[in-house]
Order: C-alpha cells, then structure tokens, then sequence
C-alpha cells in the first residue's frame, strides 16, 4: 500500500518543496527561484532527521495549495466525507506527504533545473514546463502546475514524463477506499497506521 512511488518521482520532490515568496513575478520565475531555493535551504550538510523533516514541513505547506490538492485526491469521496473526516484527511495527508519525501532531497545532491516554458491551462493556471538534470542520467520533464489565487502562487500538481502525480495519488487511494467497502474511514485508518508506524 502506498508503495509505488517510482524512484525518480522521489527524486523530484526537492523542487516541489519551496516557493519564492508569496508575490512571484510570474509563473517561470517561481519554478526557477523554486529549484535554487530548495537546495540552498533542504540541501545543508549535519541537520539532524527532526530538523529536517520540520524545515521540510514548513516549506511543504508554504508551497503548496495542500487543501486544494487533498480535495482532488480524494476525488468524488470528499463529497461522501464528513466535515470531521475532510479535516483528518487534509492532516494526514501532509504527514504522508513529508514521511514519504522529507529524506529523499540527499539522493539528488547537484541536480539541476531549467525552465523549457510555460503555457495557461485555464484562466488562473499556467503549467511551466521543465527539465531536471542528474548525473549520468537523462534529462527528466517535469511540468509544474502553478495556481494564481489573491496575489499568490501555489502548487497544485507535478506532471513528471506525463505523469500527474495528483491523479496517481487520487487512484492509489481511491483503491484504498474501495478495499475498505468504500468507507472513507478506512483510508483514514490506512494513513494514520502507516504515518504512525514512522514515527
């Protein structure tokens, strides 16, 4: 269960971690301030685990719309959910977030990001298209879907070779759900057991 992240989605997740402040000039200049920012601020040698997972943590929530990505995740089952249950959801799903990914930045020390270039999606998203170089490996794309609400850029999904990382994410648990008799509680149940067992 919630196993199948590949590698190189793992390797990304450094560039999804930090945004520039909350005014960014435009979309482009987010992604590139974003993948300098993150090293700079995720890639510091000796940080105790602890620290490093609250520096991730603060950075996870300051860039990315986490409300807006859980609802998606979810999907038709955050309409069956309860009020109670959708607040749950939202925290449980920021501690899968950072169990899952707070370690994995080390694995791509000197990788760099280049902004490829962008195009709207809809009236208040652009999706910034880029490539994320590793050593000894080929370029990796990775689209970036910045969302523009009151001034401020979020995140909202990760498109990487093709792949949207909210929709993979939205199926897994959506399976989840369903092998509980498509109780909501059931993947609640399902992330607090394997949140907790990391702790």
């Amino acid at each position: 269960m919630f196993g199948k992240t590949s590698r190189v989605s793992a390797l990304c997740t450094v560039f999804l971690v930090l945004a520039t402040p909350a005014y960014a000039s435009a979309p482009e200049a987010f992604v590139r301030d974003l993948a300098a920012n993150a090293l700079a601020s995720l890639g510091e040698k000796g940080v105790a685990d602890e620290e490093h997972d609250r520096r991730f943590r603060g950075l996870l929530t300051q860039s990315f719309d986490l409300p807006k990505i859980s609802r998606f995740v979810l999907g038709r089952y955050w309409r069956k959910a309860t009020d109670e249950q959708r607040k749950s959801f939202v925290s449980l799903f920021e501690d899968f977030t950072v169990q899952a990914y707070a370690g994995r930045f080390r694995e791509i020390g000197s990788a760099r990001l280049s902004v490829v270039k962008s195009r709207e999606v809809s009236a208040n998203q652009v999706l910034v298209s880029s490539l994320i170089e590793l050593p000894d490996r080929a370029p990796i794309e990775v689209g970036w879907r910045i969302r523009a609400h009151e001034s401020e850029l979020k995140i909202v999904d990760v498109v990487l070779e093709g792949v949207s990382m909210r929709i993979s994410l939205r199926d897994e648990f959506t399976a989840v759900i369903r092998q509980s008799g498509g109780r909501v509680a059931g993947l609640l149940d399902a992330l607090r057991r394997k949140t907790q067992a990391k702790r």
